[in-house]
Protein backbone atom coordinates (compact mmCIF):
# COMPACT_ATOMS: atom_id res chain seq x y z
CA UNK A 1 0.00 0.00 0.00
CA UNK A 2 2.67 2.33 1.21
CA UNK A 3 3.93 4.79 -1.59
CA UNK A 4 1.60 3.24 -4.42
CA UNK A 5 0.31 6.74 -5.19
CA UNK A 6 3.74 7.87 -5.94
CA UNK A 7 4.16 4.94 -9.10
CA UNK A 8 5.39 7.74 -11.29
CA UNK A 9 8.31 8.77 -9.57
CA UNK A 10 9.69 4.92 -9.24
CA UNK A 11 9.12 4.42 -12.85
CA UNK A 12 11.87 7.42 -13.74
CA UNK A 13 14.07 5.87 -10.96
CA UNK A 14 14.02 2.55 -12.63
CA UNK A 15 14.81 4.55 -16.05
CA UNK A 16 18.25 6.01 -14.71
CA UNK A 17 21.95 4.39 -14.38
CA UNK A 18 22.07 1.54 -11.87
CA UNK A 19 23.97 3.29 -8.47
CA UNK A 20 26.33 0.36 -7.07
CA UNK A 21 25.02 -0.82 -3.89
CA UNK A 22 28.50 0.12 -2.20
CA UNK A 23 27.90 3.61 -3.01
CA UNK A 24 24.36 3.99 -1.05
CA UNK A 25 25.37 3.00 1.63
CA UNK A 26 26.64 5.53 3.78
CA UNK A 27 29.65 5.11 6.49
CA UNK A 28 28.51 5.78 10.73
CA UNK A 29 26.01 8.42 11.25
CA UNK A 30 28.17 10.55 13.67
CA UNK A 31 27.17 11.99 17.02
CA UNK A 32 23.62 11.81 17.52
CA UNK A 33 23.04 15.63 18.87
CA UNK A 34 24.71 16.31 14.91
CA UNK A 35 22.00 14.01 13.71
CA UNK A 36 19.18 15.77 15.48
CA UNK A 37 20.38 19.01 14.12
CA UNK A 38 20.61 17.85 11.02
CA UNK A 39 17.10 17.03 10.98
CA UNK A 40 16.14 20.00 12.17
CA UNK A 41 17.92 22.31 9.61
CA UNK A 42 16.29 19.34 7.19
CA UNK A 43 12.98 20.10 8.15
CA UNK A 44 13.80 24.21 8.11
CA UNK A 45 15.28 25.21 10.88
CA UNK A 46 14.46 26.81 14.05
CA UNK A 47 13.81 30.25 13.09
CA UNK A 48 11.22 28.77 10.35
CA UNK A 49 9.67 26.84 12.77
CA UNK A 50 9.28 29.32 15.34
CA UNK A 51 7.64 32.32 13.05
CA UNK A 52 4.35 29.62 12.39
CA UNK A 53 2.27 29.28 15.28
CA UNK A 54 -0.28 27.64 13.63
CA UNK A 55 -1.13 24.65 10.40
CA UNK A 56 -4.11 23.63 8.75
CA UNK A 57 -4.28 20.45 6.68
CA UNK A 58 -6.95 19.48 4.53
CA UNK A 59 -7.16 16.77 1.86
CA UNK A 60 -7.88 13.03 1.60
CA UNK A 61 -8.19 10.18 4.51
CA UNK A 62 -8.52 6.73 4.30
CA UNK A 63 -9.77 3.89 6.89
CA UNK A 64 -11.06 0.93 6.43
CA UNK A 65 -10.48 1.43 2.41
CA UNK A 66 -12.49 4.33 2.51
CA UNK A 67 -11.44 7.63 1.16
CA UNK A 68 -13.18 10.72 2.97
CA UNK A 69 -12.45 14.37 2.97
CA UNK A 70 -10.26 15.43 6.61
CA UNK A 71 -9.50 19.04 7.99
CA UNK A 72 -6.44 18.96 10.70
CA UNK A 73 -5.67 21.88 12.74
CA UNK A 74 -2.42 22.28 14.72
CA UNK A 75 -1.13 25.03 16.93
CA UNK A 76 2.18 25.58 18.75
CA UNK A 77 1.24 25.47 21.98
CA UNK A 78 -0.44 21.50 21.32
CA UNK A 79 -3.35 22.54 20.71
CA UNK A 80 -5.20 19.92 17.58
CA UNK A 81 -8.27 19.41 16.64
CA UNK A 82 -9.11 16.32 13.38
CA UNK A 83 -12.37 16.22 11.84
CA UNK A 84 -12.55 13.02 9.54
CA UNK A 85 -14.35 9.45 9.19
CA UNK A 86 -13.56 5.81 9.68
CA UNK A 87 -15.50 4.04 6.83
CA UNK A 88 -18.90 6.11 6.78
CA UNK A 89 -18.89 7.87 10.52
CA UNK A 90 -17.69 11.12 11.88
CA UNK A 91 -14.94 10.67 14.54
CA UNK A 92 -13.74 14.53 15.35
CA UNK A 93 -10.44 14.08 17.82
CA UNK A 94 -9.24 16.91 19.77
CA UNK A 95 -6.83 18.23 22.17
CA UNK A 96 -7.58 21.64 24.26
CA UNK A 97 -4.26 22.25 25.96
CA UNK A 98 -5.05 19.86 28.97
CA UNK A 99 -7.77 17.45 28.07
CA UNK A 100 -7.48 14.60 24.78
CA UNK A 101 -11.69 14.14 23.44
CA UNK A 102 -13.23 12.89 20.82
CA UNK A 103 -16.72 12.42 19.45
CA UNK A 104 -16.08 9.25 17.49
CA UNK A 105 -19.39 7.82 16.06
CA UNK A 106 -17.80 4.95 14.62
CA UNK A 107 -17.66 3.68 18.27
CA UNK A 108 -22.21 4.08 18.69
CA UNK A 109 -21.85 6.91 21.29
CA UNK A 110 -23.24 10.46 20.28
CA UNK A 111 -21.28 13.19 21.88
CA UNK A 112 -17.25 13.85 23.21
CA UNK A 113 -15.77 11.91 25.85
CA UNK A 114 -11.97 12.04 26.93
CA UNK A 115 -9.65 9.96 25.22
CA UNK A 116 -7.83 7.13 27.68
CA UNK A 117 -5.09 4.54 27.35
CA UNK A 118 -3.64 3.37 24.18
CA UNK A 119 -5.92 5.73 22.16
CA UNK A 120 -4.90 8.79 23.96
CA UNK A 121 -0.90 7.51 23.26
CA UNK A 122 -2.02 7.66 19.88
CA UNK A 123 -3.34 11.68 19.57
CA UNK A 124 -0.19 12.90 21.79
CA UNK A 125 2.20 11.72 19.02
CA UNK A 126 -0.12 13.64 16.31
CA UNK A 127 0.44 17.10 19.03
CA UNK A 128 4.03 17.39 17.47
CA UNK A 129 4.50 20.50 15.86
CA UNK A 130 7.53 19.32 13.99
CA UNK A 131 8.68 16.72 15.08
CA UNK A 132 9.31 15.79 18.79
CA UNK A 133 13.03 15.98 18.43
CA UNK A 134 13.19 19.88 18.07
CA UNK A 135 12.54 20.22 21.41
CA UNK A 136 13.94 17.39 23.59
CA UNK A 137 15.72 19.68 26.18
CA UNK A 138 12.38 21.44 26.82
CA UNK A 139 9.51 18.35 26.79
CA UNK A 140 12.41 15.76 29.06
CA UNK A 141 12.61 13.73 25.64
CA UNK A 142 15.89 11.62 25.96
CA UNK A 143 17.16 10.31 22.38
CA UNK A 144 19.72 7.50 21.77
CA UNK A 145 21.37 6.65 18.34
CA UNK A 146 21.06 2.86 17.39
CA UNK A 147 23.02 3.42 13.93
CA UNK A 148 21.98 2.34 10.52
CA UNK A 149 19.14 0.49 9.31
CA UNK A 150 17.55 -1.39 6.74
CA UNK A 151 13.98 -0.53 6.82
CA UNK A 152 12.06 -2.50 4.08
CA UNK A 153 15.31 -2.55 2.08
CA UNK A 154 15.97 1.23 2.98
CA UNK A 155 18.94 2.09 4.70
CA UNK A 156 18.19 4.38 7.82
CA UNK A 157 19.60 6.07 10.83
CA UNK A 158 17.83 4.78 13.65
CA UNK A 159 17.06 6.73 16.74
CA UNK A 160 15.03 5.77 19.68
CA UNK A 161 13.56 8.32 21.57
CA UNK A 162 11.93 8.38 25.23
CA UNK A 163 9.68 10.63 25.94
CA UNK A 164 8.99 12.12 29.53
CA UNK A 165 6.41 10.07 30.30
CA UNK A 166 9.40 7.09 29.92
CA UNK A 167 7.31 6.00 26.49
CA UNK A 168 9.64 5.07 23.85
CA UNK A 169 9.35 5.23 20.02
CA UNK A 170 11.93 5.22 17.54
CA UNK A 171 12.57 7.36 14.50
CA UNK A 172 13.78 6.26 11.25
CA UNK A 173 15.70 9.23 9.35
CA UNK A 174 17.02 9.13 5.19
CA UNK A 175 20.84 9.13 6.02
CA UNK A 176 21.07 11.29 2.71
CA UNK A 177 18.11 14.25 3.24
CA UNK A 178 17.85 13.69 7.26
CA UNK A 179 14.28 14.06 6.85
CA UNK A 180 12.10 11.37 8.72
CA UNK A 181 11.07 8.09 6.71
CA UNK A 182 9.26 6.12 9.82
CA UNK A 183 8.21 5.86 12.88
CA UNK A 184 7.66 3.02 14.90
CA UNK A 185 5.39 3.93 18.27
CA UNK A 186 2.63 3.08 20.72
CA UNK A 187 -0.87 2.42 18.58
CA UNK A 188 -4.10 1.09 19.61
CA UNK A 189 -6.57 -1.15 17.98
CA UNK A 190 -9.66 -0.13 19.30
CA UNK A 191 -8.07 0.50 22.94
CA UNK A 192 -5.76 -2.51 22.29
CA UNK A 193 -2.35 -1.27 22.92
CA UNK A 194 -0.71 -2.42 19.77
CA UNK A 195 2.89 -1.08 17.86
CA UNK A 196 2.12 1.06 14.75
CA UNK A 197 4.28 2.22 12.21
CA UNK A 198 3.81 5.54 10.26
CA UNK A 199 5.37 6.10 6.97
CA UNK A 200 6.08 9.99 5.73
CA UNK A 201 6.58 11.08 2.02
CA UNK A 202 5.85 13.44 -0.29
CA UNK A 203 7.69 16.46 1.52
CA UNK A 204 6.84 19.42 0.18
CA UNK A 205 8.14 23.13 1.59
CA UNK A 206 5.21 25.44 3.94
CA UNK A 207 6.50 28.78 5.01
CA UNK A 208 9.93 27.82 4.24
CA UNK A 209 9.54 24.35 6.45
CA UNK A 210 9.62 21.24 5.23
CA UNK A 211 6.38 19.02 6.01
CA UNK A 212 5.02 15.52 4.85
CA UNK A 213 2.37 15.58 2.76
CA UNK A 214 1.24 11.72 2.60
CA UNK A 215 1.49 9.99 5.77
CA UNK A 216 0.55 6.42 6.45
CA UNK A 217 0.04 4.48 9.36
CA UNK A 218 -0.21 0.80 9.56
CA UNK A 219 -0.79 -1.66 12.43
CA UNK A 220 -2.38 -5.34 12.70
CA UNK A 221 -3.85 -5.78 9.46
CA UNK A 222 -4.60 -2.22 9.53
CA UNK A 223 -3.83 1.22 7.65
CA UNK A 224 -4.98 4.69 7.74
CA UNK A 225 -3.39 7.17 5.21
CA UNK A 226 -3.26 11.27 5.59
CA UNK A 227 -2.66 12.33 2.43
CA UNK A 228 -2.84 16.37 2.50
CA UNK A 229 -3.41 18.32 -0.75
CA UNK A 230 -3.34 21.53 0.87
CA UNK A 231 -1.55 22.59 4.09
CA UNK A 232 -1.75 26.10 5.34
CA UNK A 233 0.46 28.23 7.68
CA UNK A 234 -0.24 30.71 10.55
CA UNK A 235 -4.01 30.43 9.90
CA UNK A 236 -6.35 32.32 12.19
CA UNK A 237 -9.22 30.12 14.29
CA UNK A 238 -11.16 30.22 17.59
CA UNK A 239 -10.00 28.37 20.75
CA UNK A 240 -13.69 27.08 20.53
CA UNK A 241 -12.52 24.56 18.02
CA UNK A 242 -10.29 22.49 20.54
CA UNK A 243 -12.51 22.91 23.09
CA UNK A 244 -14.43 19.58 24.54
CA UNK A 245 -18.46 20.39 23.33
CA UNK A 246 -21.05 19.64 25.94
CA UNK A 247 -22.12 16.09 26.47
CA UNK A 248 -24.64 15.02 23.37
CA UNK A 249 -28.20 16.14 23.62
CA UNK A 250 -27.22 18.66 26.61
CA UNK A 251 -26.19 21.50 24.89
CA UNK A 252 -29.20 24.02 25.52
CA UNK A 253 -29.53 23.23 29.21
CA UNK A 254 -26.23 24.35 30.39
CA UNK A 255 -27.22 27.74 31.72
CA UNK A 256 -29.41 25.68 34.20
CA UNK A 257 -26.31 25.30 36.73
CA UNK A 258 -26.43 28.45 39.45
CA UNK A 259 -28.62 29.63 42.33
CA UNK A 260 -31.78 30.39 41.58
CA UNK A 261 -34.37 32.22 43.35
CA UNK A 262 -37.96 30.77 42.76
CA UNK A 263 -41.12 32.18 42.61
CA UNK A 264 -43.75 29.81 43.13
CA UNK A 265 -47.50 29.49 42.92
CA UNK A 266 -48.90 25.99 43.68
CA UNK A 267 -52.42 24.55 44.66
CA UNK A 268 -53.08 21.31 46.72
CA UNK A 269 -55.95 20.68 44.22
CA UNK A 270 -56.92 20.98 40.62
CA UNK A 271 -60.13 23.15 41.45
CA UNK A 272 -58.39 25.00 44.73
CA UNK A 273 -56.58 28.61 44.26
CA UNK A 274 -53.17 29.04 43.81
CA UNK A 275 -51.07 30.49 46.52
CA UNK A 276 -47.70 32.12 45.97
CA UNK A 277 -44.64 31.69 47.91
CA UNK A 278 -40.81 31.82 46.97
CA UNK A 279 -38.40 29.20 47.79
CA UNK A 280 -34.92 29.04 47.01
CA UNK A 281 -33.13 26.08 44.52
CA UNK A 282 -29.48 25.18 43.55
CA UNK A 283 -28.88 23.52 40.42
CA UNK A 284 -25.63 21.68 40.62
CA UNK A 285 -24.01 20.58 37.40
CA UNK A 286 -22.40 17.07 37.38
CA UNK A 287 -20.52 15.28 34.48
CA UNK A 288 -19.39 18.50 32.48
CA UNK A 289 -23.42 19.46 32.15
CA UNK A 290 -24.15 15.75 31.54
CA UNK A 291 -26.47 15.67 34.24
CA UNK A 292 -28.07 18.74 36.87
CA UNK A 293 -28.90 18.37 40.03
CA UNK A 294 -31.71 20.43 41.27
CA UNK A 295 -32.02 20.61 45.61
CA UNK A 296 -34.19 23.16 47.35
CA UNK A 297 -36.82 22.83 50.50
CA UNK A 298 -40.23 24.07 50.55
CA UNK A 299 -41.15 26.64 52.97
CA UNK A 300 -43.27 23.60 55.02
CA UNK A 301 -39.72 21.70 55.45
CA UNK A 302 -40.09 18.81 52.48
CA UNK A 303 -36.79 18.75 50.17
CA UNK A 304 -37.00 17.75 46.78
CA UNK A 305 -33.78 16.79 44.76
CA UNK A 306 -34.50 16.72 41.10
CA UNK A 307 -32.10 15.03 38.41
CA UNK A 308 -32.51 15.82 34.84
CA UNK A 309 -29.92 14.41 31.80
CA UNK A 310 -30.19 12.92 28.24
CA UNK A 311 -30.37 9.45 27.47
CA UNK A 312 -28.87 9.06 23.75
CA UNK A 313 -29.76 5.52 23.19
CA UNK A 314 -33.10 5.59 24.23
CA UNK A 315 -33.24 9.49 22.62
CA UNK A 316 -35.44 10.90 25.30
CA UNK A 317 -34.89 13.28 28.31
CA UNK A 318 -35.21 11.52 31.84
CA UNK A 319 -36.06 13.29 34.88
CA UNK A 320 -35.78 12.24 38.44
CA UNK A 321 -38.28 13.45 41.40
CA UNK A 322 -37.39 12.21 45.08
CA UNK A 323 -39.09 14.37 48.33
CA UNK A 324 -38.52 13.66 51.69
CA UNK A 325 -41.75 13.36 52.41
CA UNK A 326 -42.49 9.69 50.17
CA UNK A 327 -39.26 8.68 49.62
CA UNK A 328 -40.74 7.46 46.37
CA UNK A 329 -38.69 8.48 43.11
CA UNK A 330 -40.56 9.37 40.03
CA UNK A 331 -39.23 9.06 36.33
CA UNK A 332 -39.82 11.12 34.11
CA UNK A 333 -39.17 11.15 30.23
CA UNK A 334 -39.95 12.94 27.09
CA UNK A 335 -38.49 15.74 24.15
CA UNK A 336 -38.86 18.96 23.13
CA UNK A 337 -42.07 20.07 21.44
CA UNK A 338 -42.31 22.15 18.55
CA UNK A 339 -42.68 25.72 20.71
CA UNK A 340 -39.28 25.30 21.96
CA UNK A 341 -40.65 23.76 25.40
CA UNK A 342 -38.87 20.65 27.25
CA UNK A 343 -41.67 18.47 28.30
CA UNK A 344 -41.53 15.18 30.36
CA UNK A 345 -44.11 13.02 32.13
CA UNK A 346 -43.92 9.51 33.68
CA UNK A 347 -47.02 7.65 32.13
CA UNK A 348 -44.42 5.76 30.00
CA UNK A 349 -42.10 4.81 33.06
CA UNK A 350 -44.99 3.80 34.97
CA UNK A 351 -43.69 5.28 38.08
CA UNK A 352 -46.79 7.05 39.02
CA UNK A 353 -47.84 8.34 42.72
CA UNK A 354 -50.51 6.33 44.96
CA UNK A 355 -52.61 8.97 47.23
CA UNK A 356 -55.99 8.10 48.91
CA UNK A 357 -56.93 5.41 46.02
CA UNK A 358 -55.76 7.45 43.27
CA UNK A 359 -53.17 6.38 40.66
CA UNK A 360 -51.34 10.11 40.23
CA UNK A 361 -48.94 10.56 36.77
CA UNK A 362 -47.17 14.22 36.66
CA UNK A 363 -45.89 16.25 33.45
CA UNK A 364 -43.32 18.49 33.31
CA UNK A 365 -42.65 21.31 31.08
CA UNK A 366 -39.56 23.28 30.99
CA UNK A 367 -39.34 26.39 29.14
CA UNK A 368 -38.49 29.73 28.33
CA UNK A 369 -35.05 29.50 28.75
CA UNK A 370 -32.53 32.68 29.29
CA UNK A 371 -29.12 32.65 30.62
CA UNK A 372 -30.60 34.15 33.77
CA UNK A 373 -34.06 32.65 33.71
CA UNK A 374 -36.38 30.05 32.87
CA UNK A 375 -39.66 28.75 33.66
CA UNK A 376 -41.10 24.99 34.54
CA UNK A 377 -44.61 24.00 34.94
CA UNK A 378 -45.84 20.90 36.81
CA UNK A 379 -48.91 19.26 35.86
CA UNK A 380 -50.55 16.11 37.56
CA UNK A 381 -53.46 13.68 36.15
CA UNK A 382 -55.75 11.30 37.59
CA UNK A 383 -57.33 9.59 34.51
CA UNK A 384 -53.77 8.20 32.74
CA UNK A 385 -53.34 11.04 30.71
CA UNK A 386 -56.45 11.81 29.46
CA UNK A 387 -56.66 15.65 31.04
CA UNK A 388 -53.84 17.34 33.00
CA UNK A 389 -54.18 20.06 35.31
CA UNK A 390 -51.67 22.82 36.54
CA UNK A 391 -50.51 22.15 40.05
CA UNK A 392 -47.53 24.40 40.23
CA UNK A 393 -45.62 27.49 38.25
CA UNK A 394 -42.48 28.15 39.25
CA UNK A 395 -40.37 31.13 37.84
CA UNK A 396 -36.61 30.87 38.35
CA UNK A 397 -34.84 34.27 38.36
CA UNK A 398 -30.65 33.63 39.20
CA UNK A 399 -29.19 35.00 42.13
CA UNK A 400 -26.48 37.17 41.43
CA UNK A 401 -23.34 36.89 43.65
CA UNK A 402 -24.20 40.84 45.35
CA UNK A 403 -27.75 39.15 46.45
CA UNK A 404 -26.42 36.40 47.59
CA UNK A 405 -23.46 38.73 50.10
CA UNK A 406 -26.27 40.59 51.40
CA UNK A 407 -28.45 37.33 52.28
CA UNK A 408 -25.55 36.01 54.04
CA UNK A 409 -24.69 39.07 56.31
CA UNK A 410 -26.45 38.78 59.88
Amino acid sequence: MRYAKYATGLLLALALPAVPAEAEHHESPGDVREIVARHIEAKGGRDAWNAIESLKLSGEFTSFSKVSPFTMYKTRDRKYHMDHMWADKSVVAAFDGATSWWDNRFSGIKGARKIIGADRAVLERDLDFATPLFDLEAEGHKVTLLGLQDLEGQEVIAVELERADQSKETWYLDPSSYLEVARDSPGSDFGRPMTQRTFFDNFQEVAGVMIPHYTETQWYTRHRVIDAHTIEANVEFEDALFSMPSPFGMEKLQSLAGSWTVAVEARQNPAGPFSERRAESTIESRFRGGLFEESWTDPDGTQVVRTLSFDQFRDRYVVTLIDSGTNAMAILAGTWNDENALVLDNLVTETPSLFFGSTIYERMRLYDLEQDSFKMERENSVDGGETWAVMQKLAYARRSESTRSEEAKP
